[in-house]
């Protein structure tokens, strides 16, 4: 019953209209990704289902891989992190704070940089297996059809991000499944660890 409590309490506070929540850093507890903000935090666990989280203190002492980003905690992650990344050697020791400013001044970055996105009925489109139809679609519309591989999704290659792959193996792998999913792209990594990239 304490635990369900403190989930309550957790989702609570993220729900919690104030600057407070904005201004702390949330972790999942399952994933251990950070979240500078309440909406991502939201976003996250409405997409994953996971509603464990914990605020983490701007002075907590992290890891980050200089060769995949991903963020450890401790020994222990770094540990099983270069186990099942074979490139990742490398750690820079940083806090929370420091990662929660590069974040934020990346963010404001790509704010101001105009980005290509797909819109809903392309998603949807594609993750139905439909891509033909919209090419279709687009070539009834006097538009040129899409050229070369599937669009690859920033969500998803986040996701694998975060799980340690480099960027240039998640988007491999999302391509070589036709981005249907991270369960795909997390099996076509595990069958093909060995591939030169």
């Amino acid at each position: 019953e304490r635990r369900d409590l403190s989930r309550r309490h957790q989702i609570a506070a993220m729900s919690a209209p104030d600057e407070k929540v904005d201004a702390m850093v949330i972790k999942c507890e399952k994933t251990g990704k950070l979240f500078y903000n309440e909406a991502d935090a939201k976003l996250h666990s409405e997409e994953t289902g996971l509603q464990a989280f914990a605020q983490v203190s701007l002075e907590e002492k992290v890891w980050v891989c200089k060769e995949t980003g991903k963020v450890c905690f401790n020994e222990q992650q770094m540990a099983m992190h270069k186990r099942f990344v074979p490139e990742a050697q490398t750690f820079d020791e940083s806090n929370v704070g420091e990662l929660r400013t590069k974040a934020l001044a990346a963010a404001a970055a790509a704010a101001a940089a105009p980005a290509e996105m797909e819109t809903e009925e392309e998603t949807l489109l594609r993750s139905a297996g439909l891509a033909g139809k919209l090419a279709r679609k687009a070539a009834k519309a006097g538009e040129a059809g899409p050229s070369g591989p599937p669009l690859v999704t920033k969500e998803l290659v986040d996701q694998l991000l975060e799980m340690g792959f480099t960027e240039l193996r998640a988007q491999k792998a999302l391509v070589k499944t036709s981005n249907a999913g991270i369960e795909p792209a997390i099996n076509w990594l595990g069958e093909h660890l060995d591939d030169a990239d």
